[in-house]
């Protein structure tokens, strides 16, 4: 394409250096001491080179005659306007949106093969798109984007948290551009045909499954046929944004806090907990009757709830109040007054506003339930305090993302909505009494590469239970850190296993607790070091010699503890028997002093008293 461009202007610009060099070359010249002479085919080229660019360098070796200066001229202009042309044709060349396009291609295909991790394909950048690619990029995935719209790739190229994320604007539909996006290639996990059109959505789960039929195809539809039509080619998951809407709103009439469960699940870590739905039972009025409309219908009639339909379209042969529904007199006709809720279903976000207002301007007290059809006006809704909002885009994001980061969890709420609703809000109250917010869910796998800490325990003969994989907070101890979802075992699963449960070799285990505790304990199965602290309580040696090295200062504090309790027993020992000897000594001096009192006592008595009248004996 660069050459099929640029030929005209290098012939051009080849010939008008050939003309030149060859007419300055030709025309005699007249050196110093006035001979002729001619320049060289060098000497012309390096001339005609510093003019026609116009950088003037003006290295000449001799006057030139009047001849050469008028062809010199000619040259000059020749010359400089076939650089114009020339430089012209490459401007224009390197703004041209084919040859932009091949590069980008090229570009996108040297990123797209480079990558040697898994990643995860998107087709179309539209809400959901671009909340799934933040979402996966933030959770550290690798994703290629494709889409046909070139304002969004270009808010794509200015989104700076995905600055890395390789992108091309082509027809998502095309095998080719499948191909180049790394469908082929075997890191490929998952291809989500996430784009607003059905048929679209569908061509690209058909290609991707006819290509590689082992590779996970997730599609996006929003009508019953393109639903049916993706299933018949064994499409993997199939997200009705619709339908998913309308089971949540039927299961919150018989079991709210299982309905609560699993919307709240589904949410990112560290948000808080989706309030709990309670629709009243009663008469139901339906504004719109496209496939929303339809499906909150059919779920009604389910459930065995009376409505009236208010539709503007013509060609509708069920019953219905004509009408939209964002006036009072529409509203009136529907029996609003013996009505318990009202579904604002319409394709137009305006419509859907006015009628909430409208409805609750009539009936103060009514239950509201909302269609946000897009995102930017998620804001108003919001304020607007309804009761339930039904967001499309931000929904179908909210299904896709756990089924291709984890399966396991949507398995598990599977079985959730089987259960009643003394379970629910048995489990919600644990879920709460964990984490003021929704926890984080997670997935421990017992195995070689994911836990070789637990497996060479359990290698020795030693029992491990659940609870002892994780250190209690000394300042609540009390407080759970974890809570075991589900375990499955030999292909069986168990809902909410105990925390005493052994751990056996290839279990999986689903946990909820906070970001923190799961960092800690998927850390600590994979580290034997800290796995041996947890468990003993102490630091295991890194090696035989620090092994020995420990045993002996054991044995040496040993010794040292016998030694000073020797001490202190040979120490009270001596101070007892100095004691004694004391006490003796005291006794006996008491017993002599005792006899010598006697003695003197009796000395006394014994002794003669002397006569009145007896003399003196002489000297």
């Amino acid at each position: 394409l660069i050459l099929k461009r640029l030929r005209a202007p290098l012939i051009l610009l080849l010939l008008a250096y050939t003309i030149a060099i060859a007419g300055l070359s030709l025309i005699p010249g007249i050196d110093a001491d006035g001979n002729p002479v001619n320049m060289t085919i060098f000497q012309s080229f390096y001339f005609i080179s510093y003019v026609s660019t116009t950088i003037g360098f003006g290295e000449i070796p001799y006057e030139f005659t009047d001849a050469q200066r008028l062809w010199v001229t000619f040259c000059i202009y020749l010359t400089v306007i076939s650089w114009l042309v020339a430089i012209g044709n490459i401007i224009s060349l390197l703004q041209d949106p084919a040859l932009q396009s091949v590069w980008k291609r090229q570009r996108f295909i040297r990123q797209t093969t480079r990558i040697n991790q898994k990643f995860f394909i998107i087709c179309g950048y539209g809400e959901t798109g671009e909340m799934l690619l933040e979402h996966l990029v933030e959770k550290g995935h690798h994703c290629v984007v494709l889409d046909n719209d070139p304002e969004r790739i270009n808010l794509l190229d200015l989104n700076s948290s995905v600055y890395s994320v390789p992108y091309l604007l082509a027809d998502v539909s095309e095998v080719e551009t499948l191909k180049m996006a790394g469908l082929e290639n075997p890191y490929c996990r998952a291809i989500l045909a996430v784009t607003n059109n059905d048929r679209i959505n569908v061509k690209v789960a058909v290609t991707a499954k006819l290509l590689r039929s082992n590779v996970k195809v997730i599609c996006r539809v929003n009508s019953k046929e393109s639903m049916a039509n993706a299933k018949s080619f064994d499409t993997d998951y199939v997200v009705n944004s619709s339908r998913i809407y309308a089971e949540s709103f039927s299961l919150a009439f018989r079991k709210p806090s299982i309905q609560q469960l699993t919307l709240s699940l589904l949410r990112r870590s560290g948000k808080p907990y989706v309030n709990q739905l309670n629709p009243p039972k009663g008469h139901w009025i339906i504004c719109g009757y496209d496939e929303f409309g339809q499906e909150m219908a059919r779920f009604l009639d389910y459930e065995g709830m009376d409505y009236t339909l208010i539709s503007s379209d013509e060609t509708l042969t069920v019953p219905h109040v004509h009408g939209r529904g964002t006036e009072s007199v529409t509203l009136r006709a529907a029996d609003i007054d013996k009505s318990v809720g009202l579904i604002a279903g319409t394709q137009d976000d305006t419509d859907n506003f006015s009628i909430i207002m409208t409805a609750r301007h009539l009936k103060p007290n009514l239950f509201l339930a909302a269609r946000q059809n897009l995102d930017g006006n998620r804001l108003i809704f919001e304020n607007a305090e309804i009761d339930s909002v039904m967001e499309s885009s931000r929904l179908v994001m909210w299904q896709i993302l756990p089924l291709i980061t984890q399966p396991r969890l949507t398995h598990f709420l599977r079985l959730v909505r089987h259960q009643d609703e003394a379970w629910g809000q048995a489990l919600m109250a644990e879920l709460k009494t964990l984490s003021d917010t929704v926890p984080a869910t997670y997935l421990l796998k017992i195995n070689e590469r994911k836990a070789p800490a637990v497996i060479h325990h359990l290698a020795s003969g030693n029992i491990l239970r659940l609870q002892e994989l994780f250190m209690k907070d000394s300042k609540q101890p009390d407080k759970p850190l974890v809570l075991p979802l589900m375990l499955i075992r030999d292909g069986k699963e168990e809902l909410l296993p105990k925390l005493s449960t052994a751990i056996k070799t290839g279990d999986i285990f689903l946990l909820a607790s906070s970001d923190n505790v799961r960092e800690q304990v998927l850390y600590t199965v994979v580290h034997d070091q800290d796995f041996h602290y947890v468990i003993h309580g102490e630091e295991k040696p890194v090696s035989i010699v620090m092994d020995i090295v420990k045993n002996r200062i054991k044995a040496y504090k040993n010794q040292q503890r016998q030694r000073r309790k020797y001490k202190l027993l040979k120490q009270a020992a001596a101070e007892k028997a100095q004691a004694q000897t004391d006490a003796d000594k005291i006794s006996n001096q008491s017993a002599v002093q005792g006899i010598e009192e006697a003695i003197e006592t009796s000395d006394a008595t014994t002794q003669p008293a002397p006569a009145l009248n007896s003399k003196k004996p002489k000297p």
